[in-house]
């Protein structure tokens, strides 16, 4: 195993509320592979509680899940660790068997601060992990991969935090692409977070929006078209009112013009 356990290991990062909020069946790992958190959806699936895998080195803990026992299942998972750690790459697992699924595969993810490695993420899927159903974690990646290129350009990414910071809040509306390289129309929500009165990051919530946008085109297309009937009908009212006005006004010019008798 690469990583030691140390009497002042630094303290990664904090995934409380993305654990909570996730659909992933995550364990978060300490530098010396101590398990620190564990996803609700892990939790459920392996019929766990955090009371049963917080605080447990890894290889000792899964050893328990395992059915049957598979040393060499856990020497794999091992050395996946390990190489993804070395490399600083993401790695994934063969299949590994526990009690109550035919098999798993764990993605692993090292997260690093610069030299210092602060955690690793292992994502585990039931079942052969497949590249095209992949369910993609942006943990440790920067926010600006939602932006188009034309709000790259012009620092937009930066300009909203530098706004978030100097006034707590930044609010905005606007295209946003996924990992697919879809857009959705999104409301973006970014709050900076304090603790003990000290800035330590920001908060970032996103809403699509796509269907509310859909129906305000939808409507605004269905006024343009109310209004364009409105006008030509109109137009028309005024035509047929106008056609016989004039031929009164024509005949009524004609009278006047011709002598008449008293009779």
């Amino acid at each position: 195993m690469s990583q030691k356990a140390s009497s002042a290991q630094p303290a990664g990062p904090d995934f409380s509320l993305i654990l909570d909020l996730a659909p992933l069946a995550l364990l978060v790992l300490s530098p010396a592979w101590r398990i620190t958190k564990a996803s609700s959806r892990f939790l459920a699936e392996w019929r766990l509680s955090a009371g049963d895998c917080i605080g447990q080195q890894l290889v000792p803990f899964l050893d328990k899940q395992l059915h049957p026992p598979r040393p060499a299942h856990l020497a794999q998972l091992t050395a996946s660790v390990d190489d993804a750690i070395a490399s600083r790459s993401e790695r994934i697992t063969k299949p590994i068997n526990t009690r109550y699924s035919i098999s798993w595969r764990a993605r692993i993810i090292p997260v690093f601060n610069r030299d210092e490695l602060l955690s690793v993420l292992l994502e585990w899927h039931e079942g052969p992990y497949s590249t095209k159903d992949e369910l993609v974690t942006i943990i440790g990646r920067y926010f600006s991969i939602f932006y188009s290129k034309d709000d790259l350009d012009i620092k937009k990414p930066e300009m909203e935090l530098d706004i978030c910071i100097r006034k707590g809040r930044v609010e905005d509306e606007g295209w946003r692409y996924r990992q697919d390289g879809s857009r959705f129309w999104a409301n973006v929500v970014i709050t900076a977070v304090y603790k003990n009165s000290v800035y330590v990051g920001f908060r970032k919530v996103t809403y699509d929006l796509t269907e509310r946008k859909s129906v305000e085109s939808r409507l605004i297309a269905a006024y343009e078209e109310s209004d364009k009937l409105k006008s030509d009908f109109l137009a028309n009212i005024s035509h047929e009112i106008r056609t016989p006005i004039h031929g009164m006004l024509s005949a009524y010019t004609l009278l006047l013009d011709i002598p008449l008798s008293p009779r």
